[in-house]
């Protein structure tokens, strides 16, 4: 939270008690200006809550660029080594690849059962007992 949402929360609970204070006293100027706070407390919120959106999408931004940074200079590196020897780079990507989907897949086997059915049917003896 940052300091406009909680000054904004602050206004619309004076605002709900100056309204119900001018309700209580018969005062229709109070009520109204007990409503004027808290849909003004209602924007200063939502103004509160646009900032914060505002600074995680920035930190967000500045994250992906710092690991495009870190891929492309990776990139970099590896380029002259696929450049000379494309099939051990070919071998040592698919090496990663299995690699990673045993890491994904937890590793432990899995075990399948197979029910056996019974279609077709066999014929059965239609005679009477």
């Amino acid at each position: 939270m940052n300091e406009n949402t909680t000054e904004g929360s602050a206004k619309v609970v004076l605002g709900k008690f100056e309204t119900a204070a001018g309700e209580a006293l018969g005062d229709s100027r109070m009520q109204a200006r007990g409503v004027v706070d808290q849909v003004g407390g209602h924007v200063q919120e939502a103004a509160g809550l646009a900032q914060e959106i505002a600074g995680r999408a920035k930190e967000a931004v500045s994250t992906i660029g710092g690991a495009y940074g870190r891929a492309s200079s990776f990139a970099r590196k590896i380029d002259p080594f696929v450049q000379e020897k494309p099939y051990a780079a070919l071998t040592l990507a698919a090496a990663v690849g299995l690699l990673v989907g045993l890491l994904i897949a937890g590793g432990q086997p899995r075990v399948v059962y197979l029910k056996q059915s019974n279609w077709p049917r066999p014929p059965r003896d239609r005679r009477p007992a």
